[in-house]
C-alpha cells in the first residue's frame, strides 16, 4: 500500500507576495488559471500560465513554486528542486514552499536534505498538520517507524480532520501488520473526505490481504470512480479481478492501465500470460 503524495499549490490565499506588493488583478487571475490546469492534469497549460506571471514578476514566489510544482508532477526533478529553491530564497518562511521542497529532496532520494527542510518548516510553524504527516511518510520511507508514528500521531492532534495524517497512518499499520488498525484509520480518513480516492485504494488493498474480495473490489471501484486517471489503479484492480477469476476483467484494466501510459513493463508478464488472443 503505498498512494499518499500530495500536492501543494501556491496561491494567493495562502500568500500574498513575494514583495511585500499586491499583485495585479491579471496575475492573480493567471494563478488562479493555472491552479485549475494543474488539478486537471494539464500541466503543460498550467506551465504556460505560471511562466507568464513569472515573466511579468521574476520575484513572485507564488508562481516560481507552482512552476516548480509542474516540474515534480513531470517528473522534471532538477528543474523543481532549482524552482523551490528560487521560491525560498525570496520567502523563506513559507512553510508551504519548504514542504514541497521537502518532498522534493525525498523524491530526489536525498532523505537528509528533506528531513532538514521539513525541520525547518516546523520550527517556523508548529501548526500545520501537513508538515507532521509529509515527514512521517519520509521517516517511514527512511524505516523509522517510531519517528513516524510520533508524527502521524502530532498530525492529528493538531487537526483531527486531516485524512492524509489517518492515510498515512494506516500505510505504517500495515508495514507493522496491524490491518484492521490499518482499517480503523482509513475509514475515518474516507468519512473526512469521501472523494479520497488513494483511500479507497489502501483500504482495498487491505480488505483484499484479508479475503475480503468483495468489499476490496468494491473499494477499488470507487477509487477509480473518484480518479479514473491512475493507472496504478487499474493494475491493482485488475490484479484481484483475476484473483477472483475474472481474466477478462483483468485484462480490460491492464490494457486501460497501459493505453493511458502508466509504464506496465512490470506487469507485461500478466499481459503475456493472460491477455494475448
Amino acid at each position: 500500500m503505498k498512494f499518499s503524495y500530495t500536492y501543494i499549490l501556491l496561491s494567493l490565499f495562502l500568500i500574498f507576495s513575494c514583495n511585500n506588493k499586491a499583485p495585479s488583478v491579471d496575475l492573480t487571475l493567471l494563478i488562479r488559471e493555472g491552479n485549475s490546469f494543474f488539478m486537471a492534469g494539464d500541466y503543460d497549460s498550467a506551465l504556460s500560465l505560471y511562466q507568464k506571471v513569472y515573466d511579468l514578476d521574476a520575484k513572485n514566489a507564488i508562481a516560481i513554486n507552482n512552476i516548480g510544482e509542474v516540474y515534480e508532477a513531470k517528473n522534471q526533478l532538477d528543474s523543481a528542486e532549482l524552482f523551490f529553491l528560487k521560491a525560498v530564497e525570496i520567502d523563506g518562511d513559507n512553510v508551504f514552499t519548504l514542504n514541497n521542497l521537502a518532498e522534493c529532496y525525498e523524491l530526489e532520494n536525498n532523505y537528509q536534505k528533506a528531513i532538514e527542510v521539513f525541520d525547518n518548516a516546523i520550527l517556523k510553524d508548529s501548526t500545520q498538520a501537513i508538515l507532521y504527516a509529509n515527514r512521517g511518510e519520509l521517516e517511514l520511507e527512511m524505516h523509522r517507524y517510531d519517528n513516524a508514528l510520533d508524527d502521524f500521531n502530532k498530525a492529528i492532534e493538531v487537526d483531527p480532520l486531516d485524512a492524509l495524517a489517518y492515510n498515512n497512518r494506516a500505510e505504517l499499520r500495515e508495514i507493522l501488520g496491524e490491518y484492521k488498525l490499518a482499517i480503523f484509520d482509513l475509514d475515518i480518513a474516507i468519512s473526512i473526505d469521501s472523494n479520497y480516492a488513494a483511500a479507497f485504494l489502501n483500504r482495498g488493498f487491505l480488505q483484499k490481504i484479508l479475503g475480503k474480495d468483495t468489499l476490496a473490489l468494491a473499494d477499488y471501484d470507487k477509487a477509480i470512480e473518484i480518479d479514473g486517471s491512475q493507472g496504478p489503479f487499474y493494475i491493482d484492480r485488475g490484479i484481484l479481478k483475476l484473483e477472483m477469476g475474472d481474466v477478462i476483467g483483468a485484462c480490460d484494466d491492464w490494457i486501460s492501465a497501459e493505453d493511458m501510459g502508466f509504464d506496465v513493463s512490470a506487469f507485461q508478464f500478466l499481459l503475456d500470460k493472460y491477455c494475448k488472443d
